[in-house]
């Protein structure tokens, strides 16, 4: 992201989905991908930007495969990371689940820095120092918005028949994920 900020002839955007970060976390109604996307473009008119790059991190992955469907003329690239298309085969291993509900229970925040590390890292060690401080200096997120976002995720799908839209449509799909990735 700083690279591209740091160039002249790049904007570059990052925003809190609803539920994290600076954004509101109603509990209901319960958040979907599929709204999350209109959000994203609601953003992107805002901005009056014609067309964009897209890139998705794991729900926001999701978030983008949605985004994709629903203005697919708008998109210029889309690179997906770590994320999948939901159903079955799309639910997170054991391992990720259980790190996920151990985060919500736990209350000290260095075993929470340690699980969620330990959920997103093969070893501990790997990028540790580079992420701790930016887990100790985000916002908190309420349990409202987890619950939320666990919500999205579980109901995410999308369909072959809307895979294939997307991988004939006019811009070019970048996916990559990890061989030992716990969450997808």
């Amino acid at each position: 992201i700083e690279f591209f900020a740091s160039k002249s002839d790049y904007q570059c955007v990052t925003y809190d989905n609803r539920g994290c970060g600076r954004s509101s976390a109603p509990l209901f109604p319960y958040y979907t991908t599929s709204q999350m996307a209109k959000d994203a473009l609601a953003l992107i008119d805002h901005l009056q930007w014609k067309q964009c790059h897209v890139v998705g991190i794991s729900m926001g992955g999701m978030i983008a495969l949605e985004f994709a469907l629903l203005a697919p003329k708008r998109i210029l690239s889309l690179t997906l990371l770590a994320t999948h298309a939901g159903g079955l085969s799309g639910q997170a291993p054991f391992s990720g689940i259980n790190h996920i509900l151990q985060s919500m229970l736990l209350r000290d925040e260095n075993a929470v820095i340690e699980n969620v590390m330990a959920m997103l890292y093969i070893y501990i060690w790997s990028f540790y120092d580079y992420h701790i401080e930016r887990f100790r200096k985000r916002i908190h997120p309420s349990l409202s918005g987890l619950i939320g976002h666990i919500a999205a995720v579980v109901r995410h799908y999308i369909s072959y028949a809307d895979l294939l839209k997307i991988r004939y449509s006019p811009f070019e799909c970048l996916i990559m994920v990890g061989t030992e990735d716990r969450l997808n």
